[in-house]
């Protein structure tokens, strides 16, 4: 057991890539751009500089993961708003859509200013940065499953063969802008993401304050609004 905590994993030049690296990210998108990078950069000056980036990385995953298990006390197989289940009498409460509304804010914020908190701390590095995208990995799980109890399954709703798809999708994109950054250094965010994150805000806000079994609709013949909503979102 002892040989595991002597043994060095890295070599002499591996190590010295740590002191070289530089993380370096393209992120164009007009709502970047005109929106959210202003905001974070407004907001991180009201952070202690004691404060570690780190903690915000956790603070933010952890605020997600609370609303997911809320979300999945109510809800734990996505049937609470499926049309003509015997659990759609115990609809979850609407509050809860203003809480995951919330908390999707505030994971995105947190998500967003740490790493612009460990440029302003000096702090910034390989470590912090495996410890963010690491966050941000187990993130699309919640993330993505959270809505779904929304729509329900079934008629009218989304079949779990098509969450599955659309999680497995949200999981292949992020695998893909991160294998691309590992060959070429520069990772590019699409112009999606931050739309999403709000679309989603937004989207609790509208449950929160109408009810989810409005969703249960068709838009045309055979093309449900919560199917529809659900594709176009992520």
């Amino acid at each position: 057991m002892s040989t595991i905590f002597r043994t060095k994993y890295l070599n002499e030049q591996q190590l010295e890539g740590f002191n070289k690296y530089k993380y370096a990210c393209i992120d164009n998108s007009p709502i970047s751009v005109y929106i959210s990078h202003p905001f974070w950069n407004w907001i991180v000056e009201f952070y202690p500089r004691w404060l570690p980036p780190n903690v915000l990385t956790l603070g933010g995953f952890l605020i997600l993961i609370c609303s997911f298990i809320l979300v999945s006390i109510y809800d734990y197989n996505f049937n609470s708003n499926t049309f003509g289940s015997k659990q759609e009498e115990e609809t979850i409460p609407n509050w809860i859509w203003l809480i995951c509304s919330i908390a999707t804010f505030l994971a995105h914020l947190l998500d967003g200013t740490d790493g612009k908190q460990a440029r302003r701390t000096g702090s910034s590095g390989p470590t912090g940065e495996l410890f963010d995208h690491g966050f941000d990995s187990w993130s699309t799980v919640p993330l993505t499953l959270t809505i779904f109890s929304i729509f329900g399954r079934g008629e009218y709703s989304i079949s779990p063969y098509t969450m599955l798809c659309v999680l497995i999708s949200v999981q292949l994109v992020f695998i893909c802008s991160h294998w691309e950054k590992y060959n070429t250094g520069v990772l590019f965010l699409s112009w999606g993401y931050d739309a999403s994150q709000y679309g989603l805000c937004i989207f609790y806000l509208f449950a929160f304050f109408a009810n989810p079994k409005i969703f249960h609709s068709n838009l045309v013949d055979g093309l449900s609004l919560a199917y529809f909503i659900a594709t176009t979102i992520f």
